[in-house]
């Protein structure tokens, strides 16, 4: 089924690996790797290693609500390939289904939106959102979304990983995680649906914090999809737009720049989409 090196006892290494799950010891995501596809294998960055990995099943230690992660005692970032299975056909559903009411159902939305200086009701929310997610998904195959979304969430999750090494001293992960979201945005292949995720992801912080830069980021977002649905959807004007609020953007540490994107894009971005490209069950989408 897997094709093994001679060299290394993999059967050894995964019960080695399951056993000190266990009985509470560490656990070696790296010893899973012969189980996984590949995307990056070990791109150096800042003198660091890092590879990125397609998981296909179960994984000690996994969260059911992530697509993937960026390791913290390992250089690995994971993209979990059955949990994007599933919420690419949860969104086929909500697309198929053509309701508009299953994106927001809590009325207290409004009050929030109001309260940021936002002219949104609950229905004209959910209509926007459907919109954006059916210029994504609309005539494409499962199989295309799927590896889309592969390639979103690879490139989200390696800038994570990333921004942790050229920006060690912003401890505050707000700062990582609109970065990330940014550069999916920038460098992937599903602008609109990951639009619609980055609302939600920084709609979710300024919920559980209060925090006052979130109010202005979700309004920054929200004002992304206003602007883009007067343009007829434009996607090269919305990168535009997108590429602005990146170099504009300032973190909550000393208020510093995010680092710059050329050198992602050479290194991770575009070897994340050559790979899938070349990946036979995936690259009907390319």
């Amino acid at each position: 089924m897997f094709k093994l090196s001679e060299n290394e006892n993999y059967l050894r290494s995964l019960v080695n690996t399951t056993e000190d799950y266990y009985n509470k010891r560490a656990y070696n995501v790296d010893s899973l790797n012969f189980l996984n596809d590949v995307l990056i294998d070990k791109i150096f960055w800042k003198k660091q290693v890092v590879t990125v990995l397609r998981v296909n099943r179960f994984t000690p230690c996994f969260m059911s609500n992530l697509l993937g992660y960026a390791t913290v005692s390992y250089n690995i970032v994971i993209v979990i390939g059955y949990a994007v299975e599933n919420y690419v056909e949860k969104l086929i559903l909500e697309l198929e289904s053509g309701k508009r009411s299953s994106f927001y159902m809590d009325f207290s939305y409004e009050k929030i939106w109001k309260a940021i200086g936002l002219d949104l009701s609950l229905s004209r929310a959910n209509e926007l959102i459907y919109k954006l997610i059916e210029i994504d998904l609309k005539g494409k195959t499962q199989q295309e979304i799927y590896a889309n979304l592969i390639v979103q969430t690879a490139i989200h999750e390696a800038k994570y990983f990333t921004d942790r090494i050229d920006r060690s001293k912003q401890i505050v992960n707000y700062d990582r995680e609109f970065s990330a979201h940014l550069t999916e945005l920038l460098h992937g292949k599903s602008l609109f649906v990951s639009l619609c995720s980055a609302i939600s992801k920084i709609e979710g912080f300024y919920l559980a914090s209060d925090d006052q830069k979130m109010v202005g980021l979700v309004k920054t977002l929200w004002e992304l999809v206003f602007t883009s649905e007067q343009n007829s959807y434009d996607k090269e004007l919305l990168l535009t737009q997108i590429n602005k609020i990146y170099n504009n953007y300032e973190s909550y540490y000393n208020n510093q720049s995010l680092p710059e994107l050329q050198l992602f894009r050479t290194k991770i971005s575009y070897p994340i989409l050559a790979k899938v490209r070349k990946n036979r069950s995936l690259a009907k989408s390319f």
